[in-house]
């Protein structure tokens, strides 16, 4: 990785553009292990972020702002100076429109392949508060996909072995903060002081003294949920009706093609069109073999033939539209 990342950077500097580029490099999830991608603590959800902004970052500053991913688009459209549409929930984090520092990131596990659960966590710079709707169920569900994982086998052998009378480790395979991945049952809350506990084992829920901040998080979180409209209370086969009624899925609206300056004899201007919220419309022409992604009035050579579809996740494809220009 390290390797790409530098062949890159170095491309962009023999092109030329190192001065008039922003390199953003992230990763969407913790490490490939239990308890860390697909889990809220900040093994999971604590991600790299790096930005490197010729002439306008210091190389080496180090913020410790509350960064959501949601806010990279809105980030990035600030940055291009493009206007961002109102349903993103996310925040401008860098240059002229930088918001304020949020004090709170919030994070959600839901099903997880075959396995049904749901928590959601509030995080502010130094405590991590954990909901879990579902306190009946052990942390380390049977996932088919997890159990084939070497690590888990692992793990689900030395448990096994630390409670296994005859075997020589009988109580002592396991530490106490490694059962607690294994208890049958989760807490219905968790709390944890990331500055003194920064691995998360020490549920904090119960302690006396750290009320104000279980309840602080709590109305935090329970505010959230409001403001976002969090449907994980509802049932799958609920929102499935809702996405398909009956069943039958939703497909996205031919798009519409219209010209956009004069004609002449040698080429022609088109905008794309689409009815259908959200979609997005790809392109082609006989002189191609690839379909391109439409963003912005597109220019084609006399004689071509368009064609053009629209497509949106969650929906079938459009028909196509072909249109000939002569």
């Amino acid at each position: 990785m390290d390797l790409q990342a530098a062949e890159l950077l170095k491309q962009l500097e023999e092109d030329g553009l190192t001065e008039n580029t922003i390199v953003f490099f992230w990763g969407d999830h913790g490490r490939g292990l239990p308890r860390a991608k697909r889990w809220l603590y900040d093994s999971g959800i604590r991600v790299p972020l790096i930005v490197r902004w010729a002439g306008q970052i210091q190389p080496g500053t180090v913020r410790e702002d509350l960064v959501s991913l949601l806010d990279l688009a809105p980030t990035v459209l600030s940055l291009a100076g493009v206007h961002i549409p109102a349903q993103m929930q996310g925040q401008v984090f860098l240059g002229k429109g930088t918001a304020r520092p949020r004090p709170y990131v919030f994070a959600h596990r839901d099903r997880m392949d075959e396995a049904y659960d749901r928590m959601r966590a509030v995080r502010d710079g130094r405590y991590k508060y954990i909901r879990n709707f579902f306190p009946g169920r052990p942390y380390a569900q049977h996932i088919d996909y997890m159990e084939e994982m070497p690590t888990m086998r692992e793990m689900r052998r030395v448990h096994k072995d630390h409670f296994n009378a005859l075997s020589p480790n009988y109580g002592k395979a396991m530490t106490e903060a490694q059962q607690i991945f294994f208890l049958p049952e989760k807490p219905a809350e968790e709390l944890y002081d990331l500055n003194t506990d920064p691995h998360e084992v020490k549920n904090l829920a119960n302690s006396r003294a750290h009320q104000p901040e279980l309840q602080r998080l709590r109305q935090a979180l329970e505010q959230w949920q409001k403001d976002t409209k969090d449907l994980g209370s509802i049932p799958e086969d609920d929102l499935r009706e809702r996405m398909r009624p009956g069943g039958v899925w939703a497909q996205a609206s031919q798009p519409k093609i219209t010209t956009t300056a004069a004609e002449d004899a040698a080429s022609v201007t088109v905008r794309l069109t689409c009815e259908t919220p959200g979609a997005s419309m790809a392109y082609t022409t006989e002189t191609g073999d690839r379909w391109k992604l439409y963003g912005q009035e597109i220019t084609l050579k006399r004689p071509v033939t368009l064609r053009v579809k629209a497509c949106r996740l969650g929906y079938i494809d459009s028909a196509e539209v072909v249109r000939r220009f002569e």
